[in-house]
């Protein structure tokens, strides 16, 4: 319920229900790679790259390649996630209050 109460209030974001991914790579203090984000989210590498991939194309994320393993790619936050991210946490605040109260 309360996923769903969280997607609900950021539906006009249109990011689904992958407010966390964004969450995940704000508050790493080192650059994120698919693959960590996908190991502390704990779902497969297939899935990781179709999520990173719809996110990319909503202008939420950017891939840059490291220039010293050119298979592995940092994801970063655009301006319009890191816009985003207070109005995110806003909105887990207000349902944190409103389910712990």
């Amino acid at each position: 319920m309360y996923y769903g109460a969280l997607s609900k209030r950021l539906q006009e974001l249109e990011i689904e229900r992958y407010y966390s991914i964004l969450l995940i790579i704000n508050e790493s203090n080192k650059k994120c790679t698919q693959q960590s984000v996908a190991d502390t989210l704990k779902i497969d590498k297939a899935s990781m790259v179709g999520v990173v991939d719809y996110l990319v194309k909503k202008g939420y994320l950017e891939r840059l390649q490291n220039p010293e393993d050119r298979r592995e790619y940092w994801l970063t936050l655009t301006p319009k996630a890191t816009e985003t991210i207070p109005l995110i946490q806003q909105h887990i605040s207000e349902l944190n209050k409103i389910a712990l109260d």
